[in-house]
């Protein structure tokens, strides 16, 4: 039974990372003129912390986010587009988005919302 749990845990792990792969590929701006290829594709995500005070207060929100990638896959920066209404939830956000790994190629921006739910969690996913 716990091998079961584990091989659980493990396909609910990749499901969640294909569909955030699907997610930053529909989002991927290039910025450089020249880019031919416009995909974007996230090889490593970390979700924040979400905070037990915060939680105990319901405290939540959903922001989006534009986070600057490097040639080298790594982000350098992450702007706040729009705010999740509480700074401790952004600041997590921002953390959790500069850990993130994208595949190597060139310099681009990707727009990504983050929510911050009481009852379900932190959800990160596209914004249309």
């Amino acid at each position: 039974m716990g091998a079961d749990l584990v091989v659980v845990r493990a396909m609910a792990r990749i499901s969640s990372l294909l569909t955030c792969w699907i997610a930053v590929a529909a989002l991927a701006e290039p910025s450089g003129s020249a880019a031919k290829d416009n995909t974007a594709y996230v090889i490593h995500m970390e979700r924040p912390s979400y905070r037990f005070d915060l939680r105990k207060w319901r405290v939540e929100g959903t922001g989006l986010f534009l986070l600057h990638v490097r040639p080298d896959g790594s982000v350098q920066s992450v702007d706040t587009v729009q705010s999740t209404g509480n700074s401790t939830l952004d600041g997590e956000a921002k953390v959790a988005f500069l850990r993130w790994r994208f595949r190597l190629g060139r310099s681009m921006s990707v727009k990504m919302a983050m929510t911050f739910c009481v009852r379900h969690g932190v959800y990160i996913y596209a914004w249309h």
